[in-house]
């Protein structure tokens, strides 16, 4: 799987999950649903894809420097320990189904198709 890939669905998911698009999580809004969404973006990144996302590259797709990254997935990890009730959403994000943004379908496309 490619980063793209991981990104988009991902953020399709985390949408599903709480209602936030990614251009929200790429905007300066500090509304409270939208940051635990940024966090758990973020979060999740590292934590399963760390690999293939540095801080930095994850900074440059939501528009943050690597530094709030850093803290964003201190703060989710915090939450998560603390079994946070606004954070809750990101152990169910692995059991969503993913749906194309595009069309709407249940189906992986190959780059090709979209």
């Amino acid at each position: 799987m490619t980063q793209d890939y991981i990104f988009i669905q991902l953020t399709n998911r985390i949408e599903r999950a709480t209602g936030v698009t990614i251009d929200q999580i790429r905007s300066r809004s500090k509304k409270a649903h939208i940051v635990a969404a940024r966090h758990a973006l973020c979060w999740y990144l590292r934590m399963y894809h760390g690999n293939m996302f540095t801080l930095e590259y994850i900074g440059k797709l939501i528009n943050r420097h690597h530094t709030s990254v850093s803290v964003a997935v201190q703060v989710a990890s915090w939450a998560i320990a603390n079994k946070e009730q606004r954070i809750k959403f990101i152990l169910n994000l692995d059991s969503l189904v993913y749906i194309c943004p595009q069309c709407g379908s249940k189906h992986h496309h190959t780059p090709a198709v979209q």
